[in-house]
């Protein structure tokens, strides 16, 4: 006898899980994640990203509380994505880095906990 999954238990199965999930787990789903563009690559999206221009100054100036709390999100080149992987690790993010397209690689870095976040801060300050 085979066990097959309806959608129905899966529904169910996913709202059950969601509710025993912590409060900052559920509250994290809310925010957008940061949106991170490397300067030098010429497509650029809507004005709410940010330009990597400085990205170790603009990290400790603030933009690495953001993305701890939020998470965020990069297309980048393969010097910036190594960056953004030990930035985010040094942060306690988890971080994952895949390549996108040619040159690019598509950098995901996942929002912390609230203590992490709070960590973090009192670590830069």
């Amino acid at each position: 006898m085979t066990a097959s999954l309806t959608r129905r238990a899966f529904v169910v199965g996913a709202s059950i899980a969601g509710a025993s999930l912590p409060r900052w787990a559920v509250a994290a789903v809310g925010n957008s994640p940061v949106r991170l563009l490397d300067p030098r690559d010429d497509r650029r999206g809507s004005g709410d990203a940010i330009v990597l221009a400085d990205p170790m100054r603009q990290w400790r100036a603030g933009l690495g509380v953001e993305v701890a709390q939020r998470g965020g999100f990069a297309l980048v080149r393969w010097d910036l994505a190594l960056m953004l992987r030990q930035l985010g690790r040094e942060s306690r993010l988890s971080v994952r880095v895949r390549p996108y397209a040619r040159g690019l690689f598509a950098v995901t870095l996942i929002a912390a906990s609230p203590r992490a976040t709070a960590d973090n801060a009192a670590s830069n300050a």
